[in-house]
């Protein structure tokens, strides 16, 4: 009997044009900053517009800085539908234009005392915009107006801190991760990623996440030489875990970024974000190098659950043979009988991490689905593979997502 190998692909293959930061809608950061500085997306795609100073509404020619080349390299179909980043921040403006339909969950962890976890609450109080902000450089929707994340599609969960966000404890962090990875965050990002706390619960969460498959992403930015001085989850060298630092359009290192010789770059200067109150603002900071890095890890995740696919198969006797193109962290083999059967409620007859595998799956059975989890730990090599090409002095140099996205 003729036999079928059906393949679904969860992924759409579509991606909208890059938005741009509509300069006549700027905002400064804070109440005390005297010039307003106004520059699109330029990671996205920089086309080498020098970027312009404002004051009173009359542009400071002084001020006006080269724009230079460098960004993110980001591929066309920057789709990572499927794929959920846990963040752990100040909170987010959930209702935020830019923001709306992307946050699909979170928690409220009390900052006074010991750390309290309370469900649901995460939103709707973002006491600086911080959380907001970095929250919004990953998945700002691709509808328009303000500004575009970096991956289309992708969902966010978020772990509030609320006002302790510089004096975050590391018991605060490692009950934000555990939260994260048991809710299904496939990468968590965080800006506060240095710590002088080797702090037992911290590094029990991290290797929780790691034995889940869910990469972590942080900032390291208070001028130290990690390699050097201790500080963590840095030291304890977690393959599923990447360090941040901030870069400028030049690929020039943003002085107060630490380095080390597991350390990537990603812009972090002038950087434009969504803020509270439905606005947008233009800041810089290691804080806002390490979403770019989370965004790019979306984007290679949902590329990477569409291309590990069986490189053959073969039935019989009731079983099914396949072989696999290259291994990833987990495979979902799925059949049925009736190809009309929505495809939600075909059942799941195995999972494996094999790179080959023979499944029984009865003599009735046509029709099969296969599907993958990347490996955040390949992931995470990758990404620190893609940024030897671009030098940064004390760093391992600067991303590139195109290069990371080399099977």
């Amino acid at each position: 009997m003729l036999r079928w190998l059906l393949l679904f692909l969860t992924f759409s293959a579509l991606a909208d044009p890059l938005e741009h930061f509509n300069t006549a809608g700027c905002v400064p950061y804070s109440l005390d900053e005297t010039f307003c500085r106004t520059v699109p997306q330029w990671y996205l795609e920089n086309t080498g517009e020098p970027s312009e100073v404002y004051q009173n509404g009359l542009v400071i020619p002084s001020y006006t800085e080269p724009g230079g080349t460098v960004d993110l390299n980001l591929p066309a179909n920057r789709n990572a539908r499927g794929v959920v980043v846990g963040v752990i921040d100040t909170g987010c403006e959930a209702g935020h234009e830019d923001m709306v339909d992307t946050i699909i969950g979170g928690c409220f962890i009390s900052d006074r005392g010991t750390p309290v976890l309370i469900e649901g609450q995460y939103n709707d109080f973002d006491p600086d915009g911080h959380g907001t902000g970095l929250a919004s450089i990953i998945a700002a929707s691709h509808n328009g107006i303000g500004m575009a994340g970096i991956a289309e599609g992708v969902k966010l969960l978020i772990v509030s801190t609320s006002f302790s966000f510089p004096e975050l404890s590391a018991g605060h962090a490692a009950k934000g991760i555990v939260w994260l990875t048991e809710h299904g965050a496939n990468i968590i990002v965080f800006s506060w990623g240095e710590t002088d706390q080797d702090d037992a619960a911290l590094h029990a969460a991290c290797n929780y996440a790691l034995a889940r498959n869910v990469m972590l992403v942080s900032a390291v930015g208070y001028g130290r030489n990690l390699n050097t001085s201790p500080t963590y989850p840095y030291s304890w060298d977690m393959p599923n875990y990447l360090a941040v630092s901030a870069t400028t359009r030049r690929d020039e290192l943003y002085p107060p970024s630490s380095t080390g010789a597991r350390v990537v770059g990603a812009p972090g200067v002038r950087i434009v974000m969504a803020s509270v109150g439905n606005t947008y603002v233009e800041d810089s900071g290691t804080s806002f190098a390490s979403p770019m890095v989370g965004g790019i890890a979306a984007i290679l995740w949902a590329q990477e659950a569409t291309r590990r696919l069986p490189l053959s198969f073969q039935v019989s006797g009731g079983q099914l043979t396949l072989g696999w193109v290259s291994s990833a962290a987990e495979f979902k083999v799925y059949s049925t009988d009736d190809l009309l059967v929505d495809f939600s409620a075909w059942p799941l007859v195995t999972t494996v991490t094999n790179t080959s595998v023979t499944v029984p799956i009865g003599a009735g059975r046509r029709f099969f689905s296969v599907t993958a989890k990347p490996s955040a730990v390949e992931l995470v090599r990758r990404i620190k593979v893609s940024a030897v090409g671009h030098p940064v002095p004390g760093l391992i140099g600067r991303i590139d997502a195109a290069a990371a996205s080399a099977p």
